[in-house]
């Protein structure tokens, strides 16, 4: 997209003016955003100020848009959410909407590189950001040490059937292999990153460690209730098989953990 074509998506004035009752230091006026590219969706801009202070803005492309998609709105609720979790995700400024009614979301500017970049920019960043990153449907933001800075670009994050998301997000998970790939240069296909069947092993061993430990849980709660008489007579023979059962249960998950490298 052109700094015409963004001129057209943005009202900088209008902006300025939305910017200051949020207690940001904005010395205006706006300078020309300059498009983030890449995306194909959302369109993703910066802004900077006359003293050199820089935030980002998403909004949905120009024209018509379908009624359920390109939802920022979304995406700004997601990340506002997950601030202060272990999730790391930018400052989220504000959600507004612009004379026109189409909606935007402002938030801070985080420094680092995409994953999806591609080959060229990955190359740089296998190993731990690998590892960090690759288990998201999302795309990640690293510094030039391969640390996860944030993660970004929630517009496909929704509710739904669990396996869909599954599904889709080890088919974005590109091999070598394939007879086509949903992204140019996708990461995925260098050395170091994990195949779909080591991340579908490590999916099945997590989800495994946790049902045992929920049933361990379940049976300490029973023989609990138990021995406090919520059953009748407590019986000392039941209390003491749910209570070895309990203790297999924690022994499974523990070893499926470990197995698994968590």
């Amino acid at each position: 997209m052109t700094i015409t074509a963004a001129s057209q998506a943005l009202d900088l004035w209008a902006l300025e003016r939305w910017l200051r009752p949020r207690g940001l230091p904005v010395t205006g006026p706006l300078a020309a955003q300059v498009v983030i590219t890449g995306g194909r969706s959302n369109l993703t801009f910066f802004l900077t100020d006359q003293a050199g202070r820089r935030w980002v803005v998403r909004r949905p492309p120009l024209g018509a848009v379908l009624s359920t998609a390109h939802d920022v709105g979304r995406e700004f609720r997601v990340m506002s959410a997950l601030a202060g979790t272990a999730v790391p995700v930018p400052s989220m400024v504000g959600l507004g909407t612009d004379a026109h009614d189409v909606a935007f979301y402002v938030m801070s500017e985080v420094p680092g590189l995409v994953l999806r970049d591609g080959v060229a920019t990955t190359t740089a960043l296998l190993g731990k950001a690998c590892a960090q990153a690759g288990e998201g449907l999302v795309d990640a933001l690293v510094d030039d040490q391969g640390s996860l800075q944030a993660v970004l670009d929630w517009e496909l994050c929704t509710r739904g059937d669990p396996m869909v998301d599954l599904g889709v997000f080890l088919y974005h998970w590109t091999e070598a292999h394939d007879p086509v790939t949903p992204f140019l240069d996708p990461p995925t296909i260098l050395p170091g990153f994990h195949s779909r069947q080591d991340l579908l092993a490590h999916y099945v061993r997590v989800n495994l460690a946790y049902a045992a430990w929920r049933s361990a849980v379940d049976f300490e709660g029973v023989a609990g209730r138990s021995a406090a008489g919520a059953y009748g007579p407590p019986d000392a023979a039941e209390e003491h098989q749910l209570a070895v059962v309990t203790r297999g249960l924690i022994a499974h998950a523990r070893d499926l953990l470990e197995k698994d490298g968590s």
